[in-house]
């Protein structure tokens, strides 16, 4: 049996949505003709799981869904209307099958904060829980406007980020098969010439290297393959998982550059949450499931448990020494001032720059680090060819 996804109209022309199980589609066209509903289109995925149908949606597929929901919803459309049309305009699959989900819900009578937690994990928390305090305010239009300009500045610094990564990473893995290739198929053939002369110490190590990796690369490869699967069996584990998250966060530049973008991150998420009238100890909690360490979080968790015994949000920080110095102080302030939305959004305004800047200073550190060892790599290459072969038209 398959579930069909479909959008139909019955006879008295009312357009309608939902799903029906059939073995074909011969079954489906005849099952709906029975329902007296004339299908408009529709869309079939076989074997269907709870896991499939929860599917996280992208931050970028957030901000735009944010986006077009403001705007719709802004202009006067229903709730039910502006979902249908966004179900009509998506052409992912699994997008479509997420906005029928809210689409049957919400027909069905649910509000747009359980259809949205009857999607699993599809949505996130910190969406889920600003949908319900704007259903509360009767401000979903404001609230998704908000959620937007959040999702949208979460996903702009992310693409930062990313950008700032690829070529670096694209240096590294061209001077890596460079390497291999010198090693394995140029070398060997200008090492033959070498044998059983004394050559320097260099180009006797690169021969050495040359011979394990011609003759054993299956077995380097096994051993890549064997590391690859225990770093991510740790990283799936809560405990070494949480310690791979602190050891990330010590990395010289980039462990600076993870550190303020989760710092913006977190401040961003509390502005949001705090000024849609959540309580502190609700935002640290939602804002906390938030965060990509676990390491931080999990710290979090703990400037939580104080801050619900009644000390102050600044202190508990400064406890865990969670972020930094400056960050404490702006918090205090906050909390001094009785002000502490606006605080958070001022420090989420200042560690975006902060981020920005500390991207472009990440870029000009490796670029020239990255190939300084090319250059030295390669060089010591050529000179373990170049040294026996002069040494040998000095003694001819």
């Amino acid at each position: 049996m398959a579930k069909y996804r479909y959008k139909a109209k019955n006879l008295e022309g009312k357009i309608l949505y939902g799903t029906l199980e059939a073995g074909s589609n011969a079954e489906f066209y005849d099952n709906m003709e029975k329902k007296g509903l004339y299908c408009i289109s529709m869309s079939v995925k076989k074997g269907e799981t709870a896991e499939g149908r929860e599917r996280k949606l992208k931050m970028k597929t957030l901000s735009v869904f944010c986006r077009e929901m403001s705007v719709l919803l802004a202009s006067g459309m229903n709730l039910l209307t502006a979902l249908r049309l966004l179900y009509d305009r998506e052409e992912k699959q699994y997008i479509k099958d997420s906005y029928m989900g809210l689409i049957e819900s919400i027909e069905k009578g649910d509000t747009f904060y359980e259809a949205m937690r009857k999607q699993g994990n599809t949505y996130p928390r910190l969406l889920k829980a600003m949908i319900l305090a704007g259903e509360a305010s009767g401000s979903i239009d404001q609230i998704m406007e908000k959620m937007a300009i959040y999702y949208e500045k979460e996903n702009a610094l992310r693409t930062k980020v990313q950008n700032a990564m690829i070529y670096p990473l694209i240096l590294i893995a061209v001077t890596f098969a460079v390497i291999i290739l010198l090693f394995t198929f140029v070398l060997p053939r200008f090492f033959d010439m070498f044998e059983g002369q004394q050559v320097p110490a260099i180009t006797a190590a690169f021969m050495s290297i040359s011979r394990f990796l011609t003759g054993n690369w299956h077995l380097l490869l096994l051993a890549l393959l064997v590391v690859i699967c225990v770093v991510k069996a740790l990283g799936e584990n809560k405990r070494t998982g949480r310690k791979l998250d602190q050891l990330i966060l010590s990395i010289p530049i980039f462990g600076k550059l993870i550190n303020k973008v989760i710092t913006g991150h977190f401040a961003n998420a509390m502005s949001i949450l705090y000024a849609s009238g959540v309580t502190i100890v609700r935002a640290l909690e939602i804002s906390g499931e938030t965060l990509d360490n676990r390491y931080i979080a999990e710290k979090l968790v703990n400037v939580r448990e104080k801050v619900e015994k009644g000390v102050e949000l600044s202190q508990a920080l400064q406890q865990e020494k969670m972020f930094d110095k400056m960050f404490w102080s702006m918090v205090h302030i906050g909390e001094e001032s009785g002000n502490l939305e606006m605080m958070f959004f001022k420090l989420s305004e200042y560690l975006e720059q902060e981020s920005e800047a500390a991207v472009q200073k990440m870029m000009a550190v490796l670029e020239p680090m990255v190939l300084i060892v090319i250059a030295v790599v390669i060089g010591a290459v050529v000179a373990s060819v170049l040294l026996p072969i002069y040494s040998m038209y000095q003694v001819g």
